[in-house]
């Protein structure tokens, strides 16, 4: 059970995610979009902490299920049940250890993966191909997805 999936509190932060996103005019282009049922979304760049309440906030606006790729290490005893209620999956980010394979079966359907392809919030390091083995694992379409502020 995440945040996108429990039936009325859903619908609650659903409404209070469209209310502080048009406060503080931020716009999000490509609502009438007809989405695939599952997917991966490359989520690109990735910047700021920020990135995952905006991130839940938009899904929860659109109505999408989505799952975030997260690295384990932020899974601490407190922090674990947090991320997980808000749909992050702990991954493991070091070759070999099989992180795609699991990730490609964890969505269920309908659902998208949300996946930063550099893996880190630095600007200059080359995309990681994670994301293409989980979408060609799965045999899902690959979404480009950016949040970006004027500020």
């Amino acid at each position: 059970m995440t945040i996108f999936t429990t039936p009325i509190l859903s619908d609650v932060l659903r409404v209070l995610s469209k209310a502080y996103l048009s406060f503080f005019r931020w716009e999000i282009l490509g609502k009438k979009l007809i989405l695939p049922e599952k997917s991966v979304i490359v989520a690109y760049p990735h910047t700021t902490a920020w990135d995952l309440p905006y991130t839940v906030m938009i899904a929860l606006v659109l109505g999408i299920n989505v799952q975030m790729a997260a690295k384990r290490e932020l899974f601490t005893w407190w922090l674990g049940p947090v991320l997980r209620f808000l749909g992050c999956v702990p991954v493991a980010r070091n070759k070999g250890e099989g992180a795609t394979d699991a990730l490609a079966c964890t969505c269920p359907s309908p659902c998208h993966i949300v996946m930063a392809p550099t893996g880190t919030r630095k600007t200059d390091v080359p995309w990681k191909t994670g994301f293409f083995y989980v979408a060609l694992l799965a045999e899902v379409p690959v979404l480009l997805a950016t949040i970006r502020s004027e500020e």
